[in-house]
């Protein structure tokens, strides 16, 4: 009789337990995330310290950048072509 109750009891009772376990499961989850959020954010903010650290460094040493990200720039410039004349105005017409 009292084996037979308390088996009535867990089917009774089981669906609310577990609601309260997927709740339990759920807040444990949204911890973990945040901490791991976090986590990573401190990483990136380490990781990029330790770059200009770096750069530092190689400045230091060897006084220019040798990774310049600006392509180099052409100093020559070449003239117009000229298309031809404007029939009303006998302006040039020329092409940049």
């Amino acid at each position: 009789m009292q084996v037979s109750r308390t088996l009535l009891s867990l089917l009774v009772f089981t669906p609310t337990i577990l609601t309260h376990v997927s709740s339990l499961i759920r807040i444990y989850l949204l911890i973990f995330i945040s901490f791991l959020y976090i986590y990573i954010d401190m990483v990136a903010d380490i990781i990029g310290a330790m770059w200009f650290i770096y750069r530092f460094i190689a400045k230091t040493l060897y006084g220019e950048d040798e990774d310049e990200d600006d392509p180099p720039k052409n100093n020559c410039v070449e003239e117009p072509k000229l298309l031809g004349l404007h029939p009303n105005t006998s302006e040039k017409v020329s092409l940049f």
